[in-house]
């Protein structure tokens, strides 16, 4: 699973970055909901192939291009988590949520592109700079309890006079 983590990432960052275009609403997705059917499982043979044939109801069909978008939000973003719990290696099928995760985010970053919305990459801090990052972190904590140290000392002093 670890291995597909950073697809993962990337289809979440896009999703969550979809130009204004894309209304911001909670009416069609609704990842989150979903629960694989028992008769639908014993018919796809896999609770992957229940999953996929519910993304192709929701998004359409992938022969015809690009998936459109009908809104944008938490609703949408709820695929990710979604996708990552059926991608764990179980079943052959899982390549069919894969080909997902590549076609949404091919989609997410088509539509950005055609509408010349400017998508941050995403960026991962450096060793350096994550240590750099840390060492600031240690020395805060460090000058924090100094300060609470003083301030108790003082309450002290206060209450002894």
């Amino acid at each position: 699973m670890a291995a597909h983590q950073k697809e993962l990432d990337n289809l979440l960052h896009y999703l969550k970055n979809l130009p204004p275009s894309v209304p911001a609403a909670a009416k069609i997705y609704s990842f989150s909901d979903y629960v694989p059917d028992d008769e639908r499982v014993a018919d796809y043979g896999s609770e992957q192939g229940d999953l996929n044939a519910y993304l192709e109801v929701t998004f359409g069909s992938r022969h015809q291009g690009h998936i459109q978008f009908k809104e944008k939000g938490p609703n949408l973003e709820a695929v990710v988590p979604l996708l990552k719990k059926y991608i764990n290696g179980e079943s052959k099928e899982e390549v069919l949520l894969l080909k997902w995760v590549e076609d949404l985010t091919k989609s997410a970053i088509a539509l950005c592109e055609a509408e010349n919305w400017n998508v941050k990459r995403i960026s991962k801090p450096t060793q350096k700079r994550a240590a750099g990052e840390e060492e600031k972190e240690e020395s805060r904590k460090k000058k924090q309890a100094r300060v609470d140290t003083k301030t108790a000392q003082d309450a002290a002093l206060k209450r002894t006079a």
